[in-house]
């Protein structure tokens, strides 16, 4: 289950996917953060420093964190490495060019 706890942060998030053609991508990432811990588990949402990007917790039971991460945005004029305002490095060499989310733990 995902819980979303930056209202404003996921509407500008969801709001850019949709104009710049990447919904699938955010869609693909949230599915993957909401379905990675099972029934069990929930996915709380952050807003991250990083621009178009999410940090997140992994709970379960009455909120005992089990993991703990960030949801990225890359694509172009932010690619992943190691700059800002990003400032996250990928290990693989992606298309810069190409909008994405990438989890990182």
């Amino acid at each position: 289950m995902l819980d979303v706890r930056c209202e404003e942060r996921f509407a500008e998030v969801v709001s850019f996917a949709l104009e710049n053609g990447c919904m699938g991508a955010l869609l693909g990432r949230l599915l993957y953060l909401d379905q990675y811990g099972g029934d069990d588990s929930r996915c709380e949402l952050y807003a991250d420093f990083a621009p178009l990007s999410f940090g997140f917790a992994h709970v379960r039971g009455a909120g005992r964190c089990w993991m703990a991460g960030a949801m990225i945005y890359s694509g172009p004029g932010r690619p992943l490495g190691g700059m800002a305002p990003v400032l996250t490095v990928a290990l693989e060499d992606g298309d810069a060019s190409q909008h994405g989310w990438s989890c990182h733990t």
